[in-house]
C-alpha cells in the first residue's frame, strides 16, 4: 500500500461503537429510525471525530503501564465526550443515540475504547495508530 496506512484502532472504535450499542440497554435509537441505521450513523461520526482528534499509541504491547493508563483515561474520556454530545443532539432534534445517564455514557465508553485497545494488540506488528 503506497501512502496509506492501515489504522486499527480506528477499526476497533467501529466495533466498540457497535458493541456498545448493542450490549448496553441503556443506549437506544432516538427518533424512531431503525437501530441499524441510528448505528450505522454514530459509528460514522465516531469516526470523523477519531479522525480528528486521534488519542491511540504506537505500539500497546510495548507500551509501559503507566502510559498505556493515560492514553487509555484520555481515549475513554474522549469516548465518553462524543457520546454525552449524541445524546444531547439525540435529546434536541430527536435524532441519534440516547442514554439513560452518565453511567451508560461512560461504560459505554470503556466498551468503545476496550475494544480499540483489543483490536491494536491483535494487530500485526507495524500497524500501530498514528498520530497525524
Amino acid at each position: 500500500m503506497t501512502g496509506k496506512r492501515k489504522n486499527p484502532g480506528r477499526y476497533g472504535t467501529l466495533l466498540g461503537v457497535i458493541a456498545a450499542v448493542v450490549l448496553l440497554p441503556g443506549l437506544s435509537p432516538a427518533g424512531g429510525y431503525p437501530p441499524v441505521w441510528t448505528t450505522v450513523v454514530v459509528a460514522l461520526w465516531f469516526a470523523v471525530l477519531v479522525r480528528l482528534v486521534s488519542v491511540y499509541p504506537h505500539d500497546v504491547r510495548g507500551m509501559d503501564p503507566v502510559g498505556l493508563l493515560v492514553f487509555g483515561a484520555l481515549g475513554v474520556l474522549q469516548d465518553g465526550l462524543v457520546l454525552w454530545g449524541l445524546d444531547w443532539i439525540a435529546d434536541r432534534y430527536d435524532q441519534g443515540l440516547a442514554s439513560d445517564g452518565p453511567l451508560t455514557i461512560v461504560l459505554g465508553a470503556l466498551i468503545i475504547r476496550g475494544s480499540a485497545f483489543a483490536v491494536l494488540a491483535l494487530a500485526p506488528s507495524g500497524q500501530g495508530a498514528r498520530t497525524g
